[in-house]
């Protein structure tokens, strides 16, 4: 069935080959972390209140990460994330944060 989608949506897309990862989860971040193709670009950014996989994940990548503040909300301090960003430029790799629902 998964080779079935993926030549499927190759001739859908154009694209020579997909990466069918788990959509949830530690594994799904995991997964997606591994599936970068440029292991120059290392450093991971992640809220300090993210919850403990999102930097184990990172880390079992090998991936440096970056910890930006958040308020008592949980929003992430901008300003620190800029920086953050922009101090890593030349490295940056992924953004981790979580979305919630209202």
């Amino acid at each position: 069935m998964f080779n079935n989608l993926d030549d499927l949506l190759c001739i859908i897309t154009g694209f020579d080959s997909f990466f069918l990862q788990p959509n949830a989860g530690a594994a799904g971040e995991y997964a997606g972390l591994m599936a970068r193709g440029d292991h120059h670009h290392n450093v991971c950014i992640i809220p300090a209140s993210a919850h403990g996989t999102n930097p184990a994940s990172a880390a079992m990548c090998g991936m440096k990460i970056v910890s930006v503040r958040t308020d008592a909300k949980d929003n992430i301090n901008i300003a620190e994330l800029r920086k953050a960003a922009e101090t890593h430029k030349d490295n940056l790799s992924a953004l981790m944060v979580k979305s919630l629902r209202k």
